[in-house]
């Protein structure tokens, strides 16, 4: 039987200094971690919007938030754009695992980068006061023999990797050639309550997952990755959404661990015997993941989340979801 020794519940990080008093659109919201952040900061006093595409994912959030269908191409998003005015545009790219976007580049490369240009253009035709802020990933850095403070040289090895880079530089072309408010969330491997696509959940899933079936990930045991937790991210965001200047964040802890460590955490969480499904994954990624997160300390960011208490709340979710 499993058993979880204790799952205290995640310290709530909102409080009245740092509410936000903002018109937020949050797009992609098909991006599970979107949709955390949609309702940590609708909490925060953010008056919050939702564009997702995805039938699915419009009907679940509709009843909670004012939510939009069109995609960035469709002249009614243009519409609801100018109408709405937003201070923020919080952009995520739809969710998809890293060695999926390795399958299928063409697209990855349409959910990451063309995306991004066109909701761009839509912005600065119809909303030039509005501020884009990219989600985007570490994994723009490729391998990190120190850690990566946002000046470093991007050299991304993942194809996932790659089209954030591009992304980026997208942004940036827009704010250079149109004067467009543009911020960057360097946003390192999270995990939490409903946010997939992360190697907390891969591990799980190597020793929770169906019964019966030959689905593994493979991970490299010496491999590190920066790991922070959803709540912290949304601090972080909360942050950064609070100042205004216009900048590149990591959204990161600080700290890395082996793969192999976390696996041993998970697995002493889950009284289970330390096994996993060792060996190289099979897409081609960064082995050593450390990122330096001076910049969004210096705004008040610190981790509220300890890991192990983490792990233990995100493993006591995933299993009841995936029994229920």
């Amino acid at each position: 039987m499993i058993s979880f020794k204790s799952n205290k519940p995640v310290a709530n990080t909102v409080s009245a200094s740092n509410s936000l008093n903002s018109k937020i659109l949050i797009t992609g919201a098909e991006n599970s971690l979107a949709r955390f952040l949609a309702y940590g900061l609708l909490d925060a006093g953010a008056q919050v919007s939702v564009q997702a595409v995805s039938l699915d994912t419009y009907l679940a959030l509709k009843s909670n938030f004012p939510a939009v269908q069109h995609s960035f191409a469709d002249p009614r998003f243009a519409e609801m754009i100018g109408t709405l005015a937003p201070d923020i545009i919080l952009h995520a790219s739809t969710e998809s695992s890293r060695d999926s976007s390795a399958q299928a580049p063409l697209a990855a490369f349409n959910r990451i980068v063309e995306k991004t240009a066109v909701l761009c253009d839509v912005v600065r035709r119809n909303s030039a006061s509005t501020r884009v802020v990219l989600m985007s990933s570490t994994d723009v850095y490729g391998e990190c023999a120190v850690a990566m403070n946002e000046s470093a040289a991007l050299d991304p090895v993942s194809m996932n990797g790659r089209y954030f880079a591009m992304a980026e530089e997208i942004l940036q072309d827009f704010e250079r050639c149109y004067d467009l408010k543009a911020t960057i969330l360097r946003i390192a491997s999270t995990y939490g309550p409903a946010v997939g696509t992360n190697p907390v959940h891969d591990l799980l899933f190597n020793l929770l997952g169906p019964q019966g079936t030959n689905i593994k990930y493979h991970f490299e045991p010496n491999a590190t990755r920066d790991i922070i937790h959803a709540a912290d991210v949304l601090q972080a965001v909360k942050l950064v959404l609070s100042n205004p200047t216009e900048a590149i964040y990591n959204i990161a802890s600080g700290h890395s661990m082996t793969m192999g460590e976390l696996n041993t955490h998970l697995c002493s969480i889950l009284e289970l015997p330390n096994m996993g499904s060792c060996a190289s994954p099979t897409f081609i990624e960064a082995t050593h993941q450390h990122f330096d997160a001076n910049r969004i300390t210096s705004l008040g960011f610190r981790p509220q989340v300890p890991l192990i208490e983490g792990l233990r709340g995100y493993a006591a979710w995933w299993s009841g979801m995936k029994a229920a």
